[in-house]
């Protein structure tokens, strides 16, 4: 096919291009062929897109990776309860809100989705019902990791939370969709060890040490936590008592080769190498430090800066875990804990919280790193040649004296646009489908 009529291949220019794997680019030029980056120059003349677009005063990064939310929750205007509530009356909550009879979750999540393009995510670690839509999550075609939440205790209860698990992991998305199985055992007070350790070669997510009521609980099997779960119908004698984040975390960076679950389908899925996921680790102990930073496993720490402001929580441990160099990915939880889904948003609220961290580290945190945490780094998370044409056009407002992070996470310039594998699924402006520049 001629230049002239290659409508497959485009190339985007901007004030800056950020590739987080490299150098900022100023004046940068990306081309793209066919859904993927076919290269990354400055001020390229000669390139075989025979479209070019001009973004204008923008910067041009990889798209957003949220490692962390719960799409469900995406018709709610306004966080569940008062900011600075205990966890123990919030979960009522979200239990109460998840048995509405009215509500829609498949809407909620296609909401949640659309909101994500208009904040430039384009990758989502998502955690999702038994009864989640793949067309709902393949509306656009964004990289979404789908782990299923597991929840529920007793010899039972496991069994049939390991026939749900191989069920889900038996799904197999279209040729044409970006979306992958995990499994996401709930909480180490709302699902039983014996089931995270059954479950841990599986590309997994998990809340732990969420709060110091979690931690009460599992130390003393006493608390405000335990007095919830008895409200809730989900106390279970001789459950906790003795326990810690630490040992929780064990279960799931344990060697693959000792795992219990064993189906066909657990193989197919299972990779040795996949990545767990140790979502908000507000209230880390050194021991469960210890454990992170010796894994032979991948293993990330999600960190939901607005969902732990909104609750008040003690100072968050990031200076630690970089300190040991624990892999910190960034998420939003869900609106029920924070008032949007922008990753965006997250950082920037994160550069303002932690300015002794660097602004490339910042933004690395929600895009190279967070692909890395969904297994998805040769995939996306920065813009390389052969990797997936997934962008995000931001405007710049900020002074010239700042570096291209500073101006992109201490600016207010909103999103301009975003590309999830080649296509513009959110171009408000049409910068993308007005005349190109030749």
């Amino acid at each position: 096919m001629s230049p002239s009529t290659d409508t497959s291949t485009f190339a985007l220019r901007a004030r800056w291009v950020i590739p987080v794997a490299s150098p900022p680019i100023a004046g940068g030029v990306v081309t793209v062929r066919d859904g993927r980056i076919l290269s990354v120059e400055r001020n390229a003349v000669d390139r075989p897109a025979s479209r070019t677009f001009d973004l204008g005063d923008a910067a041009l990064l990889p798209g957003f990776v949220n490692a962390h939310t719960h799409l469900e929750f995406s018709d709610l205007a306004a966080p569940l309860g008062e900011p600075g509530m205990a966890i123990c009356d919030w979960i009522p909550r979200v239990v109460a809100e998840r048995r509405r009879p009215e509500r829609d979750s498949d809407a909620a999540v296609r909401a949640g989705i659309q909101e994500s393009v208009r904040s430039g995510v384009t990758a989502i670690g998502e955690i999702a019902q038994p009864n989640w839509s793949a067309p709902a999550i393949e509306s656009l075609p964004l990289a979404v990791n789908v782990y299923l939440e597991l929840i529920g205790t007793g010899p039972q209860r496991a069994h049939e939370l390991c026939a749900m698990a191989d069920q889900h992991l038996r799904r197999t998305a279209p040729p044409d969709a970006r979306w992958t199985p995990g499994i996401s055992p709930h909480a180490p007070y709302s699902v039983d060890r014996a089931v995270v350790e059954r479950l841990r070669d599986m590309p997994l997510a998990m809340h732990i040490a969420e709060s110091r009521d979690e931690l009460e609980l599992l130390a003393t099997a006493s608390g405000p936590m335990r007095d919830m779960l008895a409200a809730l119908g989900a106390w279970r004698e001789g459950t906790f008592g003795g326990l810690s984040p630490a040992d929780y975390i064990r279960s799931i960076v344990a060697d693959a080769s000792t795992s219990g679950f064993a189906t066909a389908a657990s193989a197919k899925a299972s990779r040795t190498s996949a990545p767990a996921l140790v979502v908000h680790g507000n209230y880390l102990d050194a021991e469960s430090l210890d454990v992170l930073a010796a894994s032979q496993r991948p293993v990330f720490v999600v960190y939901c800066p607005r969902t732990h402001f909104f609750f008040r929580h003690e100072p968050y441990p990031l200076a630690e875990l970089r300190r040991r160099r624990i892999a910190v990915a960034i998420g939003t939880d869900s609106r029920a804990s924070n008032p949007d889904l922008s990753v965006l948003a997250e950082l920037r609220f994160l550069a303002a919280t932690f300015p002794d961290v660097p602004p490339a580290e910042v933004l690395r945190m929600g895009t190279l790193a967070g692909a890395a945490a969904l297994g998805r780094s040769d995939e996306c998370g920065s813009i390389e040649p052969g990797k997936a044409a997934d962008l995000a056009a931001i405007r710049l407002d900020a002074a010239d004296k700042l570096t291209p992070y500073e101006q992109v996470l201490h600016g207010v310039g909103d999103v301009l646009a975003t590309i999830a594998a080649g296509r513009a699924v959110y171009d408000p402006l049409g910068l993308i489908a007005a005349e190109p520049i030749h």
